[in-house]
């Protein structure tokens, strides 16, 4: 800590740990970077609400979302054009962390981010259920998200699952789109002009496969690129934020429903 005190002046910077964002060295390394890279959990709300609001004109900042950096869900981003129903499920089996928070914090958030990333219109209801299965928290959630342009987004997520599972499904006019965060595969399926021999629709089936990687290095690489200002991916702090409300908008409702 002593040397972090001895240091006046940073470019950019990554906290990971929460803990160490209440030091007041860490606090001195933030407040003098030129850029930020947000790694915060969900229950650190206060935080992430400060550093959107404390931070400068022109400050790099970007929150830590790292499945916007598998390869499956990039490949396929743009073919995801008008997205009128989309299905999401993450389960997990359960694991002695992150028992803290429940699992839509845990767990569902990320696909939160990824919905609100694809849908450009405004949240305008929001659906939720949940139950606590092996914690004090809720483990398993189920939400309905609903659109004002129409699409609506049915999110699953579970940490008390018997085997993991990360995948999304989106269905829009003529195409249906599949990404498994989990295998880095994605699939399009897209309806063609005509009709074939059998009198069936001409369907075009596409299906690529990536090799695993580090998505924690991509997001860290695409960081720096971003404060060299060659390329602006990842979550924006004001994107981090409109996640982890709605993130808690939907624990709110199964809070309420449980009592």
């Amino acid at each position: 800590m002593g040397q972090l005190r001895s240091i006046t002046s940073v470019f950019a910077a990554t906290i990971r740990n929460a803990a160490l964002l209440r030091l007041e060295p860490t606090a001195l390394i933030l407040s003098t970077a030129s850029a930020r890279l947000i790694r915060r959990r969900g229950e650190d709300r206060e935080h992430i609400e400060r550093d959107i609001e404390d931070a400068p004109r022109g400050l790099e900042l970007r929150v830590g979302h790292l499945e916007r950096f598998n390869p499956a869900l990039i490949a396929v981003r743009d073919r995801i054009l008008r997205p009128r129903f989309m299905e999401c499920h993450r389960l997990a089996p359960f694991k002695p962390r992150s028992t803290d928070v429940d699992v839509v914090l845990d767990l569902m958030i990320h696909d939160i981010d990824i919905i609100l990333s694809l849908v450009p219109a405004e949240v305008v209801e929001v659906r939720a259920s949940g139950v606590p299965v092996l914690t004090d928290s809720v483990d398993i959630a189920n939400a309905r998200i609903e659109f004002a342009d129409g699409c609506v987004a049915n999110v699953t997520a579970s940490r008390v699952s018997a085997k993991s599972m990360r995948k999304l499904r989106v269905f829009q006019p003529d195409t249906y789109v599949s990404i498994d965060f989990e295998s880095r595969e994605c699939a399009v399926a897209r309806k063609l002009p005509g009709e074939g021999r059998d009198g069936m629709p001409k369907i075009d089936h596409e299906l690529r496969r990536f090799a695993q990687g580090d998505s924690l290095e991509a997001e860290l690489r695409a960081f720096v690129d971003a404060v060299r200002g060659r390329a602006r991916p990842g979550a924006t702090g004001r994107e981090g934020r409109r996640a982890l409300d709605l993130a808690l908008a939907v624990s709110h409702r199964i809070r309420a429903g449980l009592k």
